[in-house]
């Protein structure tokens, strides 16, 4: 068995303390969004890696988080935990704050229970939903 070795890598950053479960690109090629088992979902500009952005919102004892995605039509991030938990972030906000150690309830897009909101309700998100992920 033959092992090709590659070149080595262009860059290398430090980031998250555990392994990264997801990362995405946006479509504009201008953010790399990274969600790790520690819980956080880091944010990066392209034009300088190094700095970033993050965000402590999925539960560190079930994995963190397991998904991420960037929004095709809107400045968002969704981001959702092996625990359950779904996030929506509001890009603009996210990349103009340092927040700590928890997240601000202000760069949350403000979502209701789905329990508590009427079918006609929650059709519409799965439309939009559907449209932005599903059509693009």
């Amino acid at each position: 068995m033959k092992v090709k070795i590659g070149p080595p890598p262009l860059e290398e950053i430090d980031g998250h303390s555990l392994p990264i479960n997801c990362l995405k690109v946006s479509n504009d090629g201008k953010h790399l969004v990274t969600g790790s088992q520690d819980g956080t979902i880091y944010v990066r500009k392209f034009d300088n890696l190094s700095d970033f952005e993050s965000l402590k919102c999925h539960n560190l004892m079930t994995n963190g988080c397991s998904a991420v995605e960037h929004s095709n039509k809107y400045k968002l991030i969704y981001s959702g935990g092996y625990d359950g938990s779904f996030f929506i972030w509001k890009l603009d906000e996210v990349m103009m704050k340092n927040f700590g150690s928890q997240p601000s309830s202000s760069i949350l897009l403000e979502i209701e229970e789905m329990d508590d909101l009427p079918d006609s309700s929650i059709l519409h998100f799965k439309k939009v939903l559907e449209e932005e992920f599903i059509k693009s």
